[in-house]
């Protein structure tokens, strides 16, 4: 097994014969930070737990909560796994396979324990407010049974939920090698393997959320070709409608889902999540494009270092800031709601970046340790770099 995994690993690197796109740097970097922003608005409190069409009825806002939340934020993952495939080869190919793993690891599973830890935290202290807010918000009590799959997402979907993101690529990344050999052999077999691993995914606890191998395979394949894909303007403005219209019927499915739960419509509605992926990656990455040509393309870009920080951390703001706001203006129902739901990210936004300056500056081990392995004070950031 040793001697076939040395194989996989020697044939990945030889198969990587092309180099880093320069010209991919920055449209990478402004694409992880509106992907990530626009991810924040799926977590904003009380997500769908409030949500009542049966007593209080639909409204207006509602539908373009849900809408918004339905396509441009939960299928904003889809170009971050694409993102991460792609530069996955050339750092495995530059570190080879052992380094390559130490390297993911630090900068994916040592933030993701600290995180939820973090966030566990703050449950325990909001169990103090409200009784039985920390059963609620863990999907049940604090137990050694399930502190592995809390803190690490070993077997279901961490303490600080969105972190699982980091766990399914880290485990995307063990295969890299495995994908990037099978890549150079025929294009069938590569795309065989995926749905192999996929479906493995579909029935175990290899993946929390399956979906995001195609995407990580896709950057992979972008890698190996040697070219960044040209998008027609044609198929963007295709994927703007379909993204629209498959989001309106997702969240046609959704309050059905609701108002009477049942597994057939859980999985009609995961399978549309997964379809409004595909066309949301391309018109994703189309935005990327834009705004690096664009006088916006600096400042966007500058928030790319404290990014990571900010996926991590988003959901314990948009928790104190849930708390905080309900004193004085009241739940999902009250007339302020629609107000907080728009202006919570942004506030999550300035409020992480400032922590993560803050925490930089103090203490730049441990901000790096949080972030991924980057430490900004020591290393300053050269325009155009992409982190992988």
């Amino acid at each position: 097994m040793f001697i076939r995994l040395s194989r996989f690993v020697s044939e990945a690197r030889a198969g990587v014969t092309t180099a880093f796109d320069p010209a991919a740097s920055e449209p990478i970097r402004i694409a992880r930070v509106i992907c990530i922003f626009f991810m924040m608005y799926v977590h904003v409190n009380p997500a769908l737990a409030d949500f009542d069409p049966s007593g209080q009825g639909v409204r207006i806002f509602d539908l373009a909560r849900m809408e918004i939340v339905n396509t441009m934020g939960r299928a904003s993952i889809a170009l971050l796994s694409v993102i991460s495939g792609y530069l996955g080869v050339f750092s495995l190919h530059k570190a080879g396979f052992p380094g390559f793993a130490a390297r993911r690891a630090r900068a994916l599973l040592v933030p993701l324990a600290i995180w939820n830890l973090a966030f566990i935290a703050l449950v325990l202290a909001g169990e103090q407010v409200a009784d039985g807010y920390a059963a609620r918000a863990l999907g049940g009590p604090v137990t050694t049974e399930r502190l592995a799959s809390l803190v690490f997402a070993a077997f279901d979907a961490p303490a600080n939920e969105p972190l699982y993101f980091l766990r399914d690529i880290f485990v995307c990344s063990l295969m890299a090698p495995f994908l990037i050999a099978i890549r150079q052999r025929s294009a069938w077999l590569f795309w065989t393997g995926v749905l192999v691993i996929y479906a493995i995914g579909q029935v175990s606890p290899l993946f929390i959320t399956p979906n995001l191998l195609a995407f990580y395979a896709i950057g992979v394949w972008i890698a190996c070709h040697g070219r960044l894909p040209v998008i027609p303007g044609a198929l963007v403005a295709a994927s703007g409608v379909a993204v629209f219209l498959i989001g309106a019927w997702v969240t046609h499915l959704e309050i059905g889902y609701v108002m009477a739960p049942t597994s057939a419509r859980l999985m009609e509605l995961e399978a549309w999540l997964t379809v409004i992926r595909f066309p949301a990656a391309i018109l994703f990455w189309w935005m990327a494009l834009a705004l690096s040509r664009s006088r916006l393309a600096g400042r966007v870009a500058a928030l790319e270092p404290y990014i990571f920080f900010v996926f991590c951390a988003h959901m314990l703001i948009l928790t104190v800031l849930w708390f905080a706001w309900q004193v004085p203006f009241g739940g999902y129902y009250a007339p302020a709601y629609p107000l907080f739901w728009a202006g919570a990210p942004v506030a999550a936004l300035v409020i992480a970046l400032a922590g993560a300056r803050i925490l930089d500056r103090l203490a730049p081990g441990l901000f790096a340790l949080v972030n991924g392995g980057r430490a900004l004070s020591r290393r300053p950031v050269r325009q155009g770099a992409a982190r992988s």
